[in-house]
């Protein structure tokens, strides 16, 4: 298309595009092939640094993420309309399956010198960068050749995640709704503590009728927050800002 148009009106081609991505790219991403594709054609004239620039600086986008969506693009050529979001998560899933496949089980078991990695072809660094997956994912995938190779090879034929599967193998721990709460609280101000606590006092009756769940007999943890001091449940004292002592019975 930008063959159509003159050289002239080529920023205003880029404007018009750019624009054109921010309506539709979460509904219709496709047009990403020969946006891109012009993009190589086009930078110098435009007087941007190289293709990526333009990519960034002309059409709003990151170029990685970018690149790796026009490649599923170019692999599946869907012939219907497909966000870029789905076509993230699908690529995701596509490069963590690949990863899989070329996870054979070869792979250090814990606490072996690294020393040892070139005896077994490329390292784990290696293997990622050529698959396309974080290290983290590389790492979860030689724990599941490692641990559980039945998990490893449903990854493989794309039936699990790689995340469920570490769930499922024992790997990967899944925080308890205590466990989230506790996190959580430090990051509350003293409001929204306050808050948290009547919510929580509302439901005190109802938690009383039930028996307590294996977590609820862990000791108590108490947060520490910047805008005030935390007692008990019986009784908080905030301090915010500018104000006096409030005491929330």
């Amino acid at each position: 298309m930008c063959y159509e148009t003159p050289r002239t009106r080529w920023p205003e081609l880029v404007r018009l595009r750019c624009s054109f991505l921010r309506v539709n790219l979460r509904h219709d991403c496709r047009c990403l092939v020969m946006f891109v594709r012009e993009a190589d054609e086009m930078w110098e004239e435009l007087g941007y640094a190289d293709r990526d620039d333009l990519l960034a600086s002309g059409y709003d986008l990151v170029p990685e993420e970018i690149e790796l969506a026009v490649r599923w693009l170019e692999l599946n050529d869907p012939d219907y309309a497909i966000g870029i979001e789905e076509v993230k998560n699908r690529s995701a899933a596509d490069r963590s399956r690949d990863a899989a496949k070329a996870t054979d089980g070869k792979v250090l078991s814990e606490g072996r010198p690294s020393k040892q990695l070139p005896k077994l072809g490329s390292n784990r660094a290696d293997r990622a960068a050529s698959a396309g997956v974080s290290l983290a994912q590389q790492e979860k995938l030689d724990a599941l050749a490692r641990k559980a190779p039945g998990k490893l090879g449903e990854v493989k034929e794309g039936t699990k995640s790689v995340h469920r599967a570490c769930i499922e193998a024992g790997i990967v721990s899944v925080p308890t709704p205590l466990q989230v709460v506790l996190r959580l609280l430090p990051r509350l101000d003293a409001y929204d503590l306050a808050a948290t606590i009547r919510a929580a006092r509302d439901r005190l009756p109802q938690a009383e009728s039930c028996p307590p769940a294996p977590h609820a007999r862990a000791p108590p943890v108490t947060p520490k927050i910047h805008s005030g001091k935390v007692g008990t449940l019986s009784g908080v004292l905030v301090r915010p800002q500018g104000s006096s002592l409030v005491q929330f019975p």
